[in-house]
């Protein structure tokens, strides 16, 4: 009589070892978790050191106390006189967007007076920010542990102003939800001068800012680290509408604001037929007569003149290029009673910022689920998209449902039929049933592991995906590095940015995927509750920035940004000058670096010349009239004529293969026709789309670079033991911006 178990009881007893080992990872990174969450619970709970007369230490977050989920934002806090003899250093520890703790640290010089400000990110609402500083020996002296509110902290892609003295009625822009709880542009009013940033990655999460000089005791009050950071983010890109008063005392006073003006101020007149500015806005309401200030020596690119009293021409709109980013000047306050008490205001400012938002293309509703294109990619923004085809690394493949049930079909085949006809058919000998279903499990979980091998590599992956942007003339260069960490096994490691010069102003921190999908920053899901609370330092001290023991789940990965200042030498200057009457360049174009640009391409306004397909270090490319230019939309749309009709490239927001063209499409967006080609948003870091420029006068030479900088560098948490390290998708566009001469043409438009 045969005697053998039923193939169930196998299967199990089979697959026993392997999921014991499968939780190994697990049990690894949930003891350390319980025994940090002890240790902040003891912590938490002993405050025989707390001064009884100390007010609480968190005094503001943000701006105005207005800041984003994802973005780098201020954290004040005020010591009493008791706490500042023993403090020698403070920490934030706020979570990233994974859910994972993170702290931020600073250490205090003892003639430190005032308040004490920190550079955090914050990664999700309703999460604990904790505020502890600490003596010479690194012991606790005080803590406060603060719950967010629901309400604090504004979604990753909220359109948000920045108004400097006064709002001069940009606020009327904003629109709400039917609720009454979103507002489609949050505008932060700043009227006292310790609220300003004192660094530029503070206003990384605005979109404009709103500058009035009808403020003058504002103005005055302002000190130089809060004037460079306003002036370092403009450069980098940002946009400014810079309203002047009547009064020209502030801009002979400040000399960086001076630098953003269009010309030299000379005096105001009195405008009494605003017809121009009355038909910009199609208003069929007269606009009373109102002062403006007039230049000298215009350098600026006039957007709108008017008459004065004279019936001369004066500058009232105009454009002025300083670094990368556009000063709109208007000659007049805004908040005079002309325009204060003009019902048309709101339309003249839709005309200001459309190069910077669309409320008509804003959304104020909160999205359903199962609606839209985040419903199967999980985002809404093209960072997202960066973000996914950054995920794909070289050698690391996944496996699907159906390959699990095949595997598990032919395990059940094995232990099954195959075990009968081997000891019951074949060698008649069915107390060997259990022998031989052991060994057939032992040889599938051997399979499996060599196989797990071959598709999860051991060593560390990064893929890094850079934009680094050159001013021609001052030999300027900032950049912006993502760069995703993937671990085939837990690990916890340092990461840290290699530069082959210090540059002057780095950091490096996590970087978040805004939306409500996995990971993202508006997600209620905690993916990572069992990884170690890790560092960021260099925020401040001005150290070689460093993320200090960052836990990587195993099979999982990590993303960090990183943004840089550096000077270099350009041994050589193009020269570029606009032909009369037709739009286009002629002269010559030269490679600034000392190292070579491949697939180069020359945008200036609404063309894009083809160049070479490398440009060498010092090489240098000539335009004439004989070279036809194309239309950069077309370019960047992939329009191709096909039976005689245009048609564009159909841009899918699940592709993961195109991280040039993600790229390309962030640092044009606009011009690329935005949301309507890609429908995708750029609204996390938008301050990469140089869209504007395409109307200034400036050309961008674009191409790729082949070894960039920097590089990112990684090593075990704790150790000094290399880890193995293998560079996956490792992709840079450099984008040099040259001056164009446009002297022939004429000052007004009339």
């Amino acid at each position: 009589m045969l005697s053998w178990q039923p193939w169930t009881w196998k299967f199990f007893r089979a697959i026993l070892p392997a999921a014991c080992c499968a939780h190994v990872p697990i049990a690894f990174w949930t003891v350390p978790l319980a025994f940090a969450v002890d240790s902040v619970t003891a912590i938490a709970g002993d405050r025989s050191d707390f001064p009884t007369d100390h007010p609480p230490l968190i005094q503001q977050i943000g701006i105005g106390g207005y800041w984003k989920l994802g973005h780098t934002c201020r954290v004040r806090l005020e010591l009493s006189s008791s706490l500042r003899e023993r403090a020698a250093s403070v920490e934030i520890a706020t979570i990233d967007g994974d859910g994972v703790e993170v702290v931020y640290s600073r250490s205090l010089e003892k003639t430190h007076s005032g308040p004490i400000e920190l550079l955090v990110k914050i990664g999700r609402r309703q999460s604990l920010i904790s505020a502890a500083v600490k003596d010479g020996d690194g012991q606790q002296i005080a803590r406060q542990d603060r719950l967010l509110a629901n309400n604090e902290g504004l979604d990753a892609t909220q359109p948000m102003f920045l108004a400097v003295g006064s709002a001069m009625g940009v606020d009327q822009l904003s629109r709400t939800n039917t609720a009454g709880d979103r507002a489609s542009l949050t505008v932060v009013l700043v009227q006292q001068a310790d609220d300003l940033p004192r660094h530029w990655i503070e206003l990384q999460a605005f979109d404009l800012m709103v500058i009035s000089t009808a403020s003058p005791s504002l103005l005055d009050n302002m000190d130089q680290d809060q004037w460079s950071a306003l002036d370092e983010w403009v450069r980098r890109g940002g946009g400014c509408v810079l309203s002047l008063s009547n009064d020209n005392w502030p801009l002979q006073k400040l000399d960086l604001l001076t630098q953003w003006l269009p010309g030299r101020p000379m005096g105001t007149e009195l405008i009494r037929n605003p017809a121009s500015l009355e038909s910009l806005v199609a208003t069929d309401q007269p606009l009373q007569p109102f002062p403006c200030c007039q230049f000298q020596e215009l350098t600026g690119q006039v957007k709108l003149s008017l008459a004065d009293s004279l019936g001369q021409r004066v500058a009232w709109w105009t454009s002025q290029l300083h670094g990368r980013g556009l000063v709109q000047t208007i000659a007049s306050d805004l908040d005079h009673p002309s325009f204060a008490q003009w019902k048309h205001r709101r339309l003249l400012w839709e005309k200001l910022v459309a190069a910077y938002w669309d409320p008509l293309r804003t959304t104020i509703e909160p999205k359903t689920a199962g609606s839209g294109t985040s419903s199967f990619i999980g985002y809404t923004d093209i960072s997202g998209q960066l973000s996914a085809t950054l995920e794909q690394f070289p050698n690391v493949r996944t496996v699907g449902f159906s390959q699990i049930a095949l595997l598990l079909v032919l395990f059940l085949a094995l232990i099954g039929p195959v075990d009968y006809w081997i000891s019951v058919v074949w060698l008649k000998r069915p107390h060997h049933s259990w022998l031989i279903a052991g060994v057939m499990g032992l040889a599938t979980c051997g399979a499996l592991v060599a196989y797990h091998r071959t598709i999860r590599p051991d060593q560390i992956i990064v893929n890094t995906a850079r934009v680094v942007d050159v001013d021609a003339q001052t030999g300027r260069m900032d950049g912006h590095l993502w760069s995703h960490v993937y671990s085939s096994r837990a690990r916890q490691i340092d990461v840290h940015a290699n530069f082959p010069t210090q540059p002057n102003d780095c950091m490096l921190d996590w970087q978040g995927l805004p939306g409500n999908g996995l990971g993202g920053l508006e997600s209620q899901m905690q993916l990572d509750r069992a990884m170690p609370a890790y560092s960021v330092r260099g925020q401040h001290e001005r150290l070689p920035p460093m993320v200090s023991g960052v836990g990587v789940p195993a099979a999982g990965t990590k993303r960090f940004y990183a943004a840089w200042t550096e000077a270099i030498t350009p041994e050589q200057q193009s020269s570029l000058r606009e032909m009369p009457g037709l739009d286009q360049l002629e002269g010559e174009v030269v490679n600034p670096l000392s190292g070579d640009l491949r697939d180069t391409f020359l945008l200036y306004h609404r063309w894009i010349y083809p160049l070479k397909g490398r440009m060498p270090a010092g090489d240098r490319a000539v335009l004439s009239a004989q070279i036809i230019p194309r239309d950069l939309e077309r370019r960047l749309n992939r329009r191709q004529e096909i039976d005689g009709k245009l048609t564009s490239a159909r841009w899918d927001p699940a592709e993961r293969g195109q991280l040039d063209r993600v790229l390309e499409l962030m640092m044009f967006h606009r011009a690329a026709s935005g949301q309507n080609y890609t429908s995708l948003t750029h609204r996390y870091q938008p301050i990469l789309d140089s869209s504007n420029l395409m109307e200034s006068n400036c050309a961008v030479l674009l191409g790729r670079l082949d070894d960039a900088h920097p590089k990112i560098g990684i090593k075990l948490h704790h150790s000094d033991q290399p880890v193995p390290t293998q560079v996956g998708s490792d992709f840079s566009w450099c984008r040099i911006f040259i001056p164009v001469d446009v002297s022939h043409k004429r000052s007004g438009n009339g």
